[in-house]
């Protein structure tokens, strides 16, 4: 973005193609980190500018996936920040304690969250539970799905988890067949598809951080309409939900928040 506050010569066509072939807006994120990314994108595609990238998607629509696996936030692992996990397994999960649990490990990237998730869930409450795992990046779904991590990924995984749910292959990990099978993956878009309903936990970690603030305030209002009463939202230890309480929640422990009836 530009010293007077204003967006880069081609910006705004490009935001436009976007709009309407993906039905979101680019100014949903962060200006100076959307601009960054966008610069390194346009340049990799050869395109001299924002506009001429945006009539190279115009033209070519299928490369959008593209731009969507370059927005979208990579880094995670299993059992990141896992004192975060403690928590929820000791103070949240007790709350929680009946059977067909329904959970959304939403911009869930390679799926590390969402296994860590099924993993924690099969130990407490064996075969009742389900969890969907949603991200705008198609690519990384497949991944996910396949279930193969290298073995910098899993170092956080106790010993005795990873002898239950993960298979040595190669140089990494395969998840365990029968945990993938209570794992669903599918695309989605935080902030433009329909939100699932009727969940008791929702896990949307390092995703807040990259958002404008309309947008974060929308997509928490989103993730409050998809839980039950009572139902625990999980976010990232670098994010926080100011003025929880007009999104319907309460703060409950450390980068959680419950629904209040």
């Amino acid at each position: 973005m530009a010293d007077d506050g204003t967006a880069p010569p081609g910006f705004e066509l490009l935001r436009r193609v976007v709009m309407a072939h993906e039905g979101w807006d680019l100014m949903s994120y962060r200006p100076h980190q959307l601009f960054r990314r966008l610069r390194i994108l346009t340049a990799r595609s050869g395109a001299e500018g924002f506009a001429q990238y945006a009539v190279l998607l115009r033209r070519h629509p299928e490369k959008l996936g593209e731009l969507r696996a370059f927005l979208g936030i990579k880094v995670t692992q299993f059992f990141r920040n896992p004192e975060r996990f403690e928590y929820l397994e000791k103070e949240v999960l007790p709350l929680l304690a009946c059977r067909n649990l329904r959970v959304w490990s939403a911009g869930c990237a390679n799926g590390a969250e969402a296994y860590s998730l099924a993993m924690m869930l099969e130990d407490v409450i064996p075969g009742g539970f389900a969890v969907q795992a949603t991200d705008m990046d198609e690519m990384i779904l497949r991944t996910a799905d396949d279930g193969w991590y290298p073995a910098r990924d899993v170092a956080l995984v106790s010993e005795a988890r990873r002898q239950r749910y993960l298979v040595p292959s190669g140089r990494g990990f395969s998840v365990h067949p029968a945990l993938r099978a209570a794992v669903f993956f599918r695309a989605h878009n935080l902030l433009s598809s329909p939100f699932p309903q009727g969940l008791d936990l929702v896990a949307c970690r390092n995703v807040l951080i990259y958002l404008s603030d309309e947008a974060k305030a929308r997509v928490v209002g989103g993730l409050s309409r998809s839980l039950k009463p009572g139902g625990f939202l999980f976010v990232g230890s670098t994010e926080s939900i100011l003025n929880s309480a007009s999104a319907g929640f309460a703060p409950c422990g450390p980068f959680f928040y419950r629904k209040m009836a």
